[in-house]
């Protein structure tokens, strides 16, 4: 897999940080909190990911299912209600390791709006160490035969 870990609400919290003077001690326990969130939202995403996975499979075949589509749907929103209420408690518990000058300055800059616009705060610049994208799955480069005919042999 390229990239990096993803940037929900929560990463995008980071974002400008870098600009408050944090204290060893603060920096030590927002990257604590970033890791007990990651160990926290990490599974519920694998969930989300194969959710979307399942909900494109029920829309390739001949005859979707619009019950089944629509309870994977109702699922998926209930993942992604999940990781959101992570994030925002995440956001909640980093505000509280700033002191009162640094939540003054932060709430100015606002959240995630540090010097890499567009960007979570830790994503690099570039593909993952897997290459420039998620690559081919399971079954191959491609979900299989489609419903056209496909390129002609030779």
């Amino acid at each position: 897999m390229g990239g990096g870990m993803g940037c929900g609400m929560g990463m995008m919290m980071l974002r400008g940080l870098d600009q408050l003077n944090l204290s060893a001690e603060q920096w030590n326990k927002v990257q604590g909190l970033k890791s007990a969130h990651m160990k926290a939202v990490t599974p519920i995403q694998n969930q989300l990911f194969a959710k979307r996975n399942e909900i494109r499979l029920l829309w390739v075949e001949t005859n979707p299912d619009g019950a089944q589509i629509l309870a994977k749907q109702k699922e998926l929103g209930e993942l992604q209600s999940q990781v959101q209420d992570k994030a925002t408690q995440f956001a909640l518990d980093v505000r509280k390791v700033l002191t009162p000058e640094q939540l003054a300055k932060f709430s100015v800059l606002g959240p995630g709006m540090g010097g890499r616009h567009g960007q979570c705060p830790f994503q690099g610049d570039g593909p993952g160490p897997g290459g420039p994208g998620m690559g081919p799955g399971p079954g191959g480069p491609g979900m299989g035969p489609g419903p056209g005919p496909g390129p002609k042999a030779n």
